[in-house]
């Protein structure tokens, strides 16, 4: 069972080829590989703070909102029992979030 370059009908000349190419690669004088293993490395830590970020974010919303809304109860529970049922009901229809409004 043949594989490679040969088994693909590669010369001789073009093997030689590829392979000073892989040497030069290998060799790497300028550091292009571990300058392009850094930027991609970069690249993904940076992708996986701002998705970090963005879930962390949903939670505060998600925190936000339940401590508003428990306060809009205790507020419309003191004007309910100081006898101000119309500001208790006020309060209860009150937005959680001023984009609902």
């Amino acid at each position: 069972m043949k594989r490679g370059y040969r088994a693909r009908g590669a010369s001789k000349k073009v093997l030689l080829a590829v392979i000073a190419g892989l040497r030069e690669r290998l060799a790497d004088p300028e550091g292009t590989v571990q300058t392009l293993l850094n930027e991609r490395y970069s690249r993904d830590l940076r992708e996986r703070e701002l998705e970090h970020h963005a879930s962390w974010d949903a939670e505060v919303v998600v925190h936000k909102m339940a401590a508003a809304r428990w306060m809009r109860s205790e507020a419309a529970k003191v004007a309910d029992a100081e006898g101000f049922f119309a500001i208790g009901a006020a309060i209860e229809r009150l937005p959680l979030v001023p984009s609902d409004a």
